[in-house]
């Protein structure tokens, strides 16, 4: 038999309230991601207070790219015609007034650009639609980016070399964290360029021509772990591995334009 049941926050854990019958029994659960039904309905819930002021909530990110695993945040972008704080457990919600996101798709569309493209409509899909079909010039943005990123391959380095004194393995877990940030920055430049989507699988696809699957996800990890401001443990990341890949972004920065 199999039954859904939702885990209930009790004090600082969680909690499934079953039948008494169940008493004694050995019990297996699995867990699964949020529905985009679900998250739907658990955010227009979470926006009521503010609605009068909303202009549009867009899901994006791994969720809407429908590429969620059971760590994935549930990112959500709500457009409104004032500054609204709004926070809530399980979500990252971003808001923005329209004047805030139209100014920066002008003045530094890389910070914003990504996000819109890959947003999915939870209210007010003409908007988004509007945002989508505007033309911005993003060669501001890609030049800052690059040149960030040149300083950001020297800082790597740098921090390479003190961690070869301690042996064969990384121990600044910051540089691994850059690295995946600048290399995924790079990618969505090349799939802006070419009017590609951005998903993680395509990207995991380009990074494994220099590295193992084993590499790339003991680097993912701990680029998760340290963007999360998680603990990282276990996880050992030899010093060849991450040489390999930003001599392949230097490679690959160098080529944009």
């Amino acid at each position: 038999m199999l039954e859904t049941k939702i885990v209930q926050k009790f004090g600082n854990s969680g909690h499934i309230v079953l039948p008494k019958e169940y008493i004694g029994r050995r019990i297996k659960f699995t867990t699964e991601t949020k529905t985009f039904s679900q998250i739907k309905s658990e955010i227009i819930s979470i926006l009521e207070p503010y609605l009068e002021h909303i202009l549009g909530v867009y899901l994006y990110g791994s969720y809407a790219r429908n590429e969620q695993t059971l760590e994935s945040d549930i990112d959500i972008l709500v457009i409104t015609d004032k500054k609204i704080k709004i926070q809530k457990e399980n979500y990252e919600i971003i808001s923005v007034t329209l004047k805030e996101i139209e100014s920066t798709l002008e003045s530094n569309a890389m910070l914003v650009l990504p996000i819109i493209k890959d947003a999915k409509p939870i209210i007010n899909n003409t908007l988004l639609e509007t945002l989508n079909n505007k033309q911005f010039e993003i060669k501001k943005s890609i030049k800052w980016f690059k040149e960030s990123t040149v300083e950001s391959i020297k800082s790597a380095k740098e921090l390479i070399e003190l961690d070869k004194l301690e042996g064969e393995y990384i121990s600044s877990y910051s540089i691994i964290y850059s690295l995946i940030l600048r290399l995924r920055g790079t990618y969505l430049i090349k799939c802006l360029s070419s009017g590609k989507k951005f998903f993680n699988k395509d990207f995991k696809k380009w990074l494994l021509k220099k590295i193992s699957d084993e590499d790339f996800n003991n680097m993912y990890k701990t680029y998760q772990k340290v963007r999360d401001k998680k603990k990282v443990k276990g996880i050992k990341i030899k010093i060849k591995s991450a040489i390999c890949l930003l001599d392949f972004l230097k490679e690959e920065i160098e080529k944009i334009e």
